[in-house]
């Protein structure tokens, strides 16, 4: 039955590659819509805005691998409109995509500059933003991150490590501690030690910490792509009164849903305008829509490891990709989905400083903190497994990925005309014969980049249950945050 059905997949981040992938490899009939050329890797971010080389050839993972299937495309456009009546996607070049099924992976905008702005959707358009910011970053000698949650903290490192010994950074923070947040299965007194650590590691690295103080002079908006730079430095007026001085600013507090267009009102959560779903991740009042990853007001943080597709992966949970496929497996079948997300008990973190101080792991060694940096590259191989991308590093994306947006009706399951090769690919072309799905778990990823002697990390526990031994959850009603970024805390960030 899937081979007759189409799946229209929207956004390719972490969640919406893997969907891409193993819907594919289960037969259907997938179109992957994707505004930017490649998929930007959130969690190496911090990386990416000192190290633009780095950004472009590792942080930038390749989507030419996300489908194999001889009736699988994909399209780089963004999706404007979607009429779940007639059951078409409208993208802003004109065309019209026909589903059977569509699942929405859309995430969040992520209000620091480590997230390239919505308009930079192209090879050079992307490396323009990140060149932009990291040449600010060499020439200030007075930074101010705002923002102590995890990514304002990485930031702050990556940052420490790259400019001058006498450059002053300082990170601002509401808080009275750093990454004051709520973890799945986090003891609190643990909690208390690593967020004491990591400031510890700051002041180690000659990071000025100021917490419990708002920004009260600027704002996101004055800080377009996530940074605001000026020749001689300016005032950065706290709450508390206290007056800095900065030549560079670098906003690291906030996220927006990319969500509210492409679903009625009465499907987004008011207050996080995420999108209301249902325990088997379907969207609330649209039968054949799902939804996975940030975009979803699901309660628990938004982590890669629970976005993607964990098959096979001993001590991983099943991700939200792996649930919406099953249930699609489900309506394809003529029934109503029987498979729910059992959700994240318990989550690790490892926050690292800069490579001389180290930084912190919380259900995880703290040496993982420096690694994750270094050998294991903000764990960056994951993605390119994720999206099919082969060899980690070998085939970066290029100009050739681009694919022109087509202003014809375009029925799911149709080759997009101008669609590049799979340049790079390790697989061949899978045809009428689809392969186990895979997706290279962060667990692995782990076991295999350190001592082989060292036991395998489990931290997680989510699986996929049936609906007789799961806990009511209903539909996931309780305002979430929206898109906090996956170096919030996993080992997948």
């Amino acid at each position: 039955e899937a081979s007759k059905k189409r799946v229209v997949v929207i956004g390719t981040g972490v969640g919406g590659s893997c969907m891409a992938r193993i819907a594919d490899a289960a037969g259907f009939q997938v179109t992957a819509i994707e505004r930017r050329v490649g998929a930007v890797w959130k969690p190496g971010g911090p990386r990416a805005i000192v190290d633009p080389e780095w950004a472009m050839t590792k942080g930038l993972v390749p989507l030419r691998g996300i489908v194999k299937g001889k009736k699988s495309s994909r399209i780089q456009d963004d999706a404007v409109q979607l009429d779940a009546e007639r059951k078409i996607v409208v993208l802003a070049g004109g065309a019209q995509v026909e589903y059977d099924y569509c699942v929405l992976a859309v995430g969040s905008q992520n209000a620091s500059p480590c997230d390239p702005p919505p308009q930079c959707t192209t090879v050079e358009g992307i490396r323009a933003h990140y060149d932009a910011v990291n040449a600010a970053i060499r020439k200030a000698t007075r930074i101010v991150v705002v923002g102590g949650g995890a990514v304002g903290i990485e930031v702050a490192g990556q940052v420490r490590e790259t400019v001058a010994k006498g450059t002053h950074v300082t990170v601002v923070h509401s808080g009275a501690k750093l990454l004051d947040v709520s973890l799945p299965g986090a003891d609190p007194t643990q909690m208390t030690a690593f967020q004491d650590r990591i400031a510890r590691k700051c002041a180690e690295a000659s990071i000025e910490l100021v917490l419990g103080a708002r920004c009260t002079n600027l704002s996101q908006a004055d800080c377009p792509g996530g940074f605001k730079e000026a020749k001689d430095p300016f005032p950065v007026t706290l709450s508390t009164g206290t007056v800095l001085q900065a030549d560079l600013v670098l906003w690291c507090v906030g996220a927006r849903s990319n969500a509210p267009h492409l679903v009625p009102a009465a499907a987004l959560d008011l207050q996080s305008q995420l999108i209301r779903v249902d325990a088997s991740l379907r969207v609330i009042g649209l039968p054949d829509v799902f939804a996975i990853g940030d975009c979803t007001n699901v309660p628990e943080p938004k982590l890669s490891v629970s976005a993607g597709s964990n098959v096979g992966k001993t001590g991983l949970p099943s991700g939200h990709a792996d649930v919406v496929l099953a249930n699609l497996l489900d309506r394809a079948k003529g029934r109503d989905p029987t498979h729910v997300w059992g959700g994240l008990k318990s989550v690790a973190s490892i926050i690292p400083v800069t490579k001389a101080v180290g930084g912190a792991g919380l259900g995880a060694p703290n040496f993982l903190a420096t690694l994750k940096t270094t050998k294991l590259q903000y764990f960056a191989s994951s993605g390119w497994a994720g999206a099919g991308a082969g060899k980690f590093g070998k085939a970066p994306v290029s100009k050739e990925d681009e694919i022109a947006p087509s202003a014809a009706v375009v029925a799911s399951g149709q080759k997009e005309a101008g669609a590049p090769p799979h340049a790079g690919d390790d697989e061949p072309e899978r045809g009428d014969a689809p392969p186990t799905p895979t997706c290279t778990a962060i667990g692995e990823d782990i076991a295999t980049s350190l001592d082989p002697g060292l036991p395998p990390l489990s931290c997680f526990d989510g699986r996929l249950v049936p609906p007789s031994q799961a806990v009511e959850l209903g539909n996931f009603d309780r305002a979430a945050g929206a898109g906090a970024h996956d170096a919030l805390m996993s080992m997948s960030a």
